[in-house]
């Protein structure tokens, strides 16, 4: 229960609801293309899992909703698991590499066990077509020019607000470690 968690000195850290702030930012014209193009990913991905069996519906939808949740997250996180996915479907990759210290999410979109099936070439998905459109997506994410918009709007509206309020208390929450590291850099610099 978050009213019970205290710091390293037994000092509760939640005091009641406090003030909630959205941080805006404007994505780049570059930036809501890709994202345009990550949908279409994502639709023929979940259209691909309606002509499955039903034993193999949930594995493609789990996979599909995983990169929409990496997509919203970060530029950074959506490429960690594009790039394992590829790797998966490529068979350089075991499906769940369990020495890696990436966030489980963005392992398991790379290797969701029921989104892969045993072919004549090693792995192939079940979503015709998927290894084509991941490697686009890649291609198209390390051609995005300047910064992420989304972080950069993120580190400009958080100096302002603690700019504003000296004594202010933030605290972030990220589900992805790469989202986490990017995080981490951008906000020491």
């Amino acid at each position: 229960r978050k009213h019970l968690v205290t710091d390293a000195k037994g000092t509760k850290i939640f005091h009641g609801i406090a003030k909630a702030v959205i941080l805006p930012f404007q994505p780049t014209a570059a930036e809501v293309a890709f994202a345009v193009e990550v949908k279409a990913y994502l639709k023929h991905g979940y259209d691909e899992a309606g002509k499955l069996d039903k034993k193999d519906r949930p594995a493609v939808g789990f996979l599909m909703a995983t990169f929409g949740k990496l997509a919203s997250s970060s530029r950074e996180a959506l490429k960690s698991a594009l790039q394992r996915r590829v790797e998966v479907l490529r068979g350089t990759q075991s499906e769940l590499d369990d020495e890696s210290d990436v966030a489980f999410d963005e392992n398991a979109a790379s290797g969701v066990g029921g989104a892969t099936t045993k072919g004549k070439k090693g792995k192939q998905s079940l979503i015709a077509g998927e290894a084509k459109f991941v490697d686009q997506l890649l291609a198209r994410l390390d051609a995005l020019p300047g910064r992420d918009s989304k972080l950069d709007g993120f580190a400009n509206g958080l100096k302002v607000l603690v700019a504003s309020e000296p004594d202010l208390k933030v605290l972030i929450f990220t589900e992805y470690r790469a989202t986490q590291d990017v995080l981490t850099s951008t906000l020491a610099s």
